[in-house]
């Protein structure tokens, strides 16, 4: 069986259970209750910690860290920036201006 090494985490878990539909998008902490007498321990409910100062700058920061490797090796197309698509829209029009000055130069 393989397994794959969750590389936010380092746990390590069978591909077959790799459903990401599953998985929640929140961060959430759970703790667990004894369930009494040879019955183990039950589940408390999730609880969100999105926006604590402990745990999600750790996530965010790995989260960006993969984002960039992701970015790296062609996997995920970053947005484009609004900034440079009009610098790029302008230079384009430059270009196609340029290219029309030319051919008018090449007529005369």
């Amino acid at each position: 069986m393989t397994h794959l090494i969750c590389p936010l985490c380092g746990l390590n878990v069978p591909l077959s259970k790799l459903d990401r539909g599953n998985f929640p998008i929140d961060l959430k902490t759970i703790s667990f209750r004894n369930a009494g007498y040879r019955k183990g321990f039950a589940p408390n409910e999730p609880v969100s910690v999105m926006g604590d100062e402990e745990i999600t700058p750790v996530i965010a920061s790995r989260v960006k860290e993969l984002y960039d490797f992701f970015v790296e090796h062609g996997e995920i197309i970053p947005p484009a920036n609004p900034e440079c698509a009009s610098l790029l829209e302008r230079l384009n029009e430059v270009k196609r201006q340029l290219s029309a000055a030319r051919a008018r130069n090449e007529d005369k």
